[in-house]
């Protein structure tokens, strides 16, 4: 039957109008049945469809309105209306989204299979049950009563679930009212699980921040507490890295497994809350064995642990790191390994508290051992900065005086301190005449090649001064050798910067201080009474102006 077909009967009882698109009666019996009692309209369309359905039930709806002193209806096929609702109800079944409604009351009439899923439950433990007694996995209460209560039609919100096995779910839910004649007699949900979408987002987000902020320099305990900082503003609610003690001074990392002599140095900590470290940064770190801390350092393997549920064998000989992690409430816990192409550098500690009642979980032993990756590449790189530096120091300090000469013209004092971006020497020269030679110089950068460049220049000097020259001839001859002395003087860069020095000859019998300078601040004056100037030096450009 058509949808278009509507007929008008007055007062009486008599069809005064027939509109038929779909010619389901024809155009003589149309003009039969103006002016005939609505009765006999009704018996062709019976008819009619009785004919079509070949004894099938037959039903039709009528949709009755009031124009004036007639009455209007509309003709519905109410077989249509069953179609449209079997395709509803398939779809609803069908969906990959949860789909639920619920009454006033918020008792579940209907959910998907999706919904159910998510829930964890059979229909019969959700279907007429309150949504308040289901909210264990996917708490929805307080959201629909924010609807029924609100005057937004929808609301879209994120929401925290478990799955059942102690692990969050992130569920998306838009819920909206349902109304009839502007009336709500209900609210229904849509539901889509967004966990691996969020987490997916999150460990970017932490990666990231871990790629921009971790290994900023070539200091091993900065290094660590940049790991420590980055891990704690979403990830961990506390923190702990702890490094190999001598790996802080270049040395070697050591193979595993280690025992529990290998002294262990707490690099950093980062917490919320109140919690606190058992051991202050910069202090030695102890782990005993049994403990899920050595086994990491044994077979740099993480370890996912929950300490309340965990072999009380290893607490119970770590009392205070027990008491500690009780104290602080923590509920879940993972220990990476800090190593390097098979080497040990040290371990993370990720811990979880009140701040964060989701465990870790699989996932998040996989998103540590990332961080303890990036962290440990840059770990090991602060590690050769560190040996290196401290070979060239060690060469550094070996190329100065061991001792001065006794002399009774002058008394000299000094102290060394290497520098991170130079290599200085000095010197004090026993010259004839009862003359001293005083001597500061300084190579620019640090490193092997430039302490063997400070030793040879230091030697030049030496031996320029033993001829008796003026300080500024000196110079000005070390100039002309630093073509042969610098690593690469063909390279302009290598001769910009690379030298500065200052040269002073003390004569003892003429009171006379004769000073040439190149590139290097004039000196200090201080007089009995104690007043300070500075000393007008002759300066010197080092025969040419790149070498400053």
């Amino acid at each position: 039957m058509a949808h278009d077909s509507s007929f008008t009967v007055d007062d009486n009882g008599v069809v005064v109008d027939w509109h038929d698109e779909s010619n389901s009666i024809s155009a003589a019996s149309a003009r039969e049945i103006v002016g005939r009692p609505v009765g006999m309209l009704l018996g062709r369309l019976f008819d009619q469809l009785g004919e079509s359905q070949a004894g099938d039930p037959v039903a039709l709806e009528l949709h009755a309105r009031r124009e004036g002193s007639h009455t209007v209806f509309a003709i519905r096929d109410a077989a249509w209306r069953s179609l449209i609702s079997e395709v509803e109800a398939e779809a609803f079944e069908q969906s990959a989204a949860g789909l639920e409604v619920y009454d006033t009351d918020l008792l579940v009439l209907r959910s998907n299979s999706s919904a159910l899923a998510m829930r964890g439950l059979l229909a019969d433990r959700v279907l007429a049950h309150p949504v308040a007694d289901l909210d264990s996995r996917l708490p929805l209460t307080q959201l629909l009563r924010r609807v029924l209560s609100g005057s937004e039609p929808a609301v879209h919100e994120t929401v925290h679930g478990h799955d059942g096995h102690g692990g969050q779910q992130i569920f998306s839910v838009t819920a909206f009212k349902l109304q009839e004649e502007l009336r709500t007699v209900g609210v229904g949900a849509v539901i889509h699980d967004v966990t691996g979408q969020e987490r997916a987002q999150s460990a970017a987000h932490l990666l990231a921040r871990a790629e921009a902020d971790i290994g900023t320099t070539l200091d091993a305990m900065g290094t660590c507490r940049e790991l420590a900082s980055v891990a704690t503003r979403t990830f961990a609610d506390a923190t702990s890295v702890d490094l190999v003690d001598s790996i802080l001074q270049g040395a070697e990392p050591p193979a595993p497994p280690v025992s529990t002599d290998l002294p262990l140095r707490r690099a950093a900590f980062e917490a919320t809350g109140i919690m606190h470290a058992l051991y202050p940064v910069g202090e030695t770190s102890h782990f005993v064995s049994p403990s899920p801390y050595m086994q990491v350092l044994t077979d740099l393997a993480p370890r996912l642990m929950d300490p309340k549920s965990s072999p009380s064998e290893w607490l119970m000989h770590d009392a205070a790191r027990a008491g500690a992690l009780r104290d602080a409430g923590i509920h879940s816990m993972i220990i990476v390994p800090l190593s390097f192409h098979g080497r040990v550098l040290g371990l993370v500690s990720f811990y979880r508290g009140p701040r964060n009642p989701v465990d870790f979980d699989a996932s998040d032993v996989a998103l540590a051992k990332q961080l303890s990756a990036k962290a440990s590449a840059h770990l090991e790189n602060a590690r050769c900065y560190a040996r290196e530096r401290n070979t060239a120091v060690t060469l550094q300090r070996s190329l100065l005086p061991r001792s001065f000469p006794d002399l009774s013209a002058v008394s000299t004092a000094h102290f060394y301190t290497p520098g991170a971006r130079q290599t200085v020497w000095f010197d004090v020269i026993e010259l004839s005449g009862a003359r001293v030679g005083l001597v500061i110089g300084q190579v620019s950068r640090q490193g092997l090649n430039e302490s063997a460049t400070m030793g040879r220049f230091r030697t030049a000097l030496g031996t320029l001064a033993s001829l008796d020259l003026p300080p500024d001839e000196v110079l000005v001859h070390l100039d002309d050798a630093a073509r042969y002395i610098l690593p690469d003087p063909a390279d302009p860069q290598a001769l910009s910067g690379s030298l500065r020095c200052q040269y002073a000859i003390y004569d003892s019998v003429t009171g006379e201080l004769a000073i040439a300078a190149a590139g290097w601040p004039p000196p200090l004056l201080t007089s009995p009474t104690g007043s300070v100037t500075e000393v007008d030096v002759n300066r010197s450009g080092f025969g040419r102006d790149s070498i400053v």
